[in-house]
């Protein structure tokens, strides 16, 4: 049977590959180490690919520095030679330092951040304008049209008592209807 792990090849299905070879039992057996041995964590598996990376570049830059040396060249391809093995180790170092730090980087946990309730604070001035709104409210008043008489100034019963009903229209949103609710709810509070 094929491996199905995070990172087999599918296998080719027709009538020409039916019966799996050695390489397939083979390839699905190195598949299963690589799998079993590989870290879980994706900062990890970067951390790796990064210092595999590196050693590749150190190798490369070995090899440029053995050819250099016992290859014998024209002072100039040798100089750009050792140039390039000199690139090349720096490279592999930078890799290798950054593939371990990826590795030993802590496992950060997502935690929601708690907050605080919020704390609603009032200004005390606006204590009797908020208590007009929230009759108007209670009394059925359109919100919008409740803060458009907070808005004008009208900010307690008495004062929707000493206005007549042609300056309560005047402002705007505030019709016959809100007339009437205004006036009821300005009676209801005595």
């Amino acid at each position: 049977m094929p491996h199905r792990g995070r990172w087999s090849m599918p296998m080719q299905r027709d009538n020409l590959y039916q019966d799996q070879t050695l390489f397939d039992h083979l390839q699905a057996r190195c598949m299963e180490v690589i799998e079993k041995h590989l870290p879980r964590r994706a900062e990890e598996r970067w951390g790796l690919a990064l210092w595999a990376l590196g050693l590749g570049f150190g190798l490369l830059a070995a090899g440029m520095l053995l050819s250099a040396l016992l290859a014998e060249l024209a002072w100039n391809q040798t100089w750009a030679r050792l140039g390039a093995a000199g690139g090349f180790t720096v490279i592999a170092w930078r890799l290798l330092t950054a593939g371990e730090a990826a590795m030993r980087r802590p496992v950060r946990k997502r935690r929601r951040r708690q907050t605080a309730p919020r704390v609603e604070r009032r200004n005390p001035r606006n204590a009797e304008a908020r208590a007009f709104f929230e009759r108007l409210r209670a009394a059925g008043v359109n919100v919008r049209i409740a803060r458009a008489l907070v808005a004008g100034g009208v900010r307690s019963p008495e004062q929707v008592r000493a206005m007549s009903d042609e300056e309560l229209l005047a402002i705007h949103g505030v019709g016959p209807a809100t007339v009437r609710k205004l006036r009821a709810c300005c009676r209801a509070s005595d």
